[in-house]
């Protein structure tokens, strides 16, 4: 079966690579409700516990200088099957896939509210950081219809709203607010310039009066673009399409920053998703190390030269049209990842991607195909670690633990949190069951979420932070024990 990477599957770590990032972008804070199983707001809160001296390299001091706030680099959730700490992570997932407008049906089945308020909305609301800005965006959907967005942005503990959207039920259209200046009357203006024409000592003024225009201008064309935003999509979208046009717009300054965090730095990736689309030509010589020191058998990937004729035609076509603005793409087939680029002449070129073993002191070439679960998993997750020490970017895993080995698990996560680069401001938001994780020596308690079904089947978010836990706590022993809740109700049989 032929899989092009959707849109809501492509897992961006290639532009990544080729972006420079000079900003420290950070997730603080996430909340949702009347999503799946969680019905009262649940609330991600990264905000680092102060009082908790302990791994301070776990920490990221944010914002500008009057205004920093101590973010954590790490966060681990932990709960029963069915709790519900994935829906968390789906619900991050459809919020960034409805501010990209992916228009994916894997991307759209994720929404469904709370069983009892299928009529009511849904409330996703994000706080990040980027460089000396914080911003703070949210919207709330019902039905399918974008129902409220708002963006807000603050510099120095001066907090400005850029815009706000809001559905009138009654007079059926939005109400818009922003602080920008509000639209002025053309005609005043344009008559009050006709008469500064025609005085030679007004030419400064005349000058200034012309930039007032312009600037209005643009409020207008900002204006009508907020007013006339489908209700269906964000406004936020729109905006990531202008900056991608590289048209030049009254909020790209401000809002660029915004955009490029869910369009480039905030990547969610489900258990059915790969990150195998990670060139590994570009960082070969770390990953021999990093493959060793995992135990892998891998002595490296490679890169073979393939025939084309092997792949159906749609799908060479489909390539070439994405070859149009890409240098080059990658793609799952057949349990094997290819690699697709233009040659000088045009035409589309294809490489397999391998991987090397040497057995009896012979090397042994082996598609992905052949690889094992576990290897396979272990080369998505590699490149995040390459990532943590080269740019900002936060990585939100579901399952992060499958098929891997508890110690390489516990190694990963080792390798992820022992950088103590100063430059260092990646985050990592896992889903997990593996227990091992659960060490006073590897993770601070804030770090620590648990989720619990309740009695009527909602999901409950909370801290490990909340039991004021000491420090020298057998926190592992604890959680399996059922201290902290968040583990099956075993009823003897």
């Amino acid at each position: 079966m032929i899989k092009l990477l959707l849109k809501s599957e492509r897992i961006l770590l290639q532009d990544i690579f080729r972006r420079i990032f000079l900003e420290d972008d950070v997730l603080a804070y996430f909340t949702v409700d009347n999503f799946r199983s969680i019905n009262e707001p649940v609330e991600l809160d990264l905000r680092a516990n102060n009082y908790l001296k302990k791994h301070k390299n776990h920490v990221k001091l944010c914002g500008s200088a009057d205004h920093k706030t101590n973010v954590l680099r790490t966060a681990l959730l932990y709960g029963a099957n069915a709790s519900g700490k994935s829906n968390i992570i789906k619900a991050i997932t459809y919020a960034v896939g409805l501010v990209r407008n992916d228009d994916s049906k894997s991307f759209a089945d994720l929404y469904e509210p709370f069983k009892t308020r299928i009529n009511e909305p849904s409330n996703f609301y994000f706080e990040f950081f980027s460089g000396d800005f914080f911003y703070r965006f949210g919207f709330t959907v019902k039905r399918g219809n974008i129902i409220k967005e708002e963006l807000h942005y603050s510099f120095k503990q001066k907090s400005i709203e850029l815009y706000k959207r809001e559905y009138d039920e009654d007079k059926k259209s939005y109400s818009i607010h922003s602080s920008l200046a509000p639209v002025h009357d053309f005609t005043a203006i344009r008559k009050e310039q006709t008469t500064l024409d025609k005085k030679s000592d007004a030419i400064e003024l005349n000058e200034e009066l012309k930039g007032y225009e312009e600037y209005i201008q643009k409020t207008v064309e900002f204006s009508a673009l907020l007013r006339f935003t489908p209700n269906n999509e964000l406004f936020m979208s729109k905006l990531i399409e202008i900056l991608k046009d590289n048209k030049e717009f009254i909020l790209n300054d401000i809002a660029e920053p915004a955009c490029n965090f869910f369009s480039y730095q905030l990547l969610t990736i489900l258990p059915e998703q790969r990150m195998s689309v990670f060139d590994w030509s570009d960082d070969n010589d770390s990953l021999e190390k990093r493959l060793k020191s995992f135990d892998s058998s891998i002595d490296r990937v490679v890169y073979s030269n393939i025939s084309t004729e092997r792949f159906p035609e749609t799908l060479i076509n489909n390539v070439r049209r994405s070859l149009a603005s890409k240098e080059k793409i990658s793609l799952d087939y057949k349990k094997n990842l290819y690699s697709f680029s233009l040659d000088e002449n045009g035409e589309v070129q294809a490489k397999i991607v391998n991987t090397v073993h040497v057995i009896d002191g012979k090397e042994i070439s082996f598609s992905l195909a052949d690889e094992s679960d576990g290897t396979i998993r272990l080369l998505d997750l590699l490149p995040i670690l390459y990532f943590a020490k080269n740019s900002e970017v936060t990585f939100v895993i579901d399952e992060l633990d499958r098929s891997l080995h508890p110690l390489l698990a516990k190694r990963y996560m080792s390798s992820f949190l022992d950088n103590k680069s100063e430059n260092c401001k990646s985050q990592l938001v896992i889903t997990t069951h593996e227990a091992e994780l659960l060490d006073n020596e590897l993770v601070r308690r804030d770090e620590i979420f648990f989720t619990q079904k309740e009695t009527d089947s909602a999901t409950k978010l909370y801290s490990l932070d909340d039991y004021s836990e000491r420090y020298d706590k057998d926190i592992h022993k604890a959680y399996l024990s059922g201290k902290y809740g968040a583990i099956p109700n075993l009823l003897s049989c």
